[in-house]
């Protein structure tokens, strides 16, 4: 059933996952979702969905692996997702995850902290922008873009993550071939301006790595400008980016 609208919901303490979605035009806004097994929600070819204004905290309590699916919200297979004004915090793993060809996707204004995984993980899709969102004390990588481009990373503060951001590419391709040129889950174009990175401890802070040791860290087309970059003391974090280099794996810049 398309269009439902579900608002004005506490939705907790569910064996695996709170809330799951289908369909296109879903609207949801000012929900709870909290201490759910697996997962506060889910959605698959959801297009056009919604969610805005709502509290997603403290999910995977049943402590499920990060993957396939774990931890605030997942989101595969969806094009034109608006995900706005939300709090993502204290779950066991990541926070907000698209993968698997999702589309056109919006993310902006949210508060993304202390989750015990990544912060956002926007995986094996392209198209988006990711703006004006508040990463702060997640367990492993703030902001992951992983074997996707088209991107647009403005105006976000970064503070106390132990990875700020991850560029990551491997051997995986689009497996479906209509999708091909709009989806091809390759790093391009991915453009970071006008952010606030604060580094936590981790040793490389800015990460781009390809996992079959054959791009360098420009054949990702990665822009980074106009940022403000931060460390806690003139020697922590030694590094201000690791970038791939080829076979030689990463190479390290001070």
């Amino acid at each position: 059933v398309p269009k439902i609208t579900l608002e004005n919901l506490v939705i907790t303490q569910n064996a695996t996952v709170g809330l799951y979605a289908w369909a296109a035009g879903h609207n949801f806004r000012q929900l709870t979702l909290s201490d759910n097994g697996m997962m506060g929600a889910g959605a698959n070819v959801a297009t056009g969905m919604k969610l805005t204004n709502s509290l997603i905290t403290g999910n995977n309590t049943e402590r499920f692996k990060r993957a396939p699916v774990s931890g605030g919200v997942k989101i595969t297979k969806s094009t034109d997702v608006v995900i706005s004004g939300n709090v993502f915090a204290n779950n066991l793993t990541s926070g907000l995850w698209f993968d698997d060809s999702a589309y056109n996707v919006t993310i902006t204004r949210n508060v993304v902290r202390n989750n015990g995984e990544h912060g956002i993980e926007f995986e094996a899709s392209n198209k988006g922008v990711i703006a004006d969102n508040r990463i702060s004390g997640n367990g492993n990588t703030g902001l992951v873009i992983y074997d996707a481009g088209d991107l647009e990373v403005w105006n976000n503060t970064f503070q106390g993550n132990t990875r700020t951001i991850s560029f990551l590419q491997d051997q995986r391709r689009q497996v479906n071939a209509s999708l091909t040129s709009k989806i091809p889950w390759v790093m391009r174009s991915v453009n970071v301006r006008n952010n606030v990175f604060s580094y936590g401890g981790g040793g490389c802070p800015v990460l781009s790595q390809d996992m079959t040791n054959k791009w360098s860290g420009n054949d990702f087309g990665i822009t980074l400008d106009s940022n403000v970059y931060h460390r806690a003391s003139s020697t922590s974090p030694s590094n201000f980016i690791c970038w791939a280099n080829g076979s030689a794996g990463t190479k390290s810049f001070k």
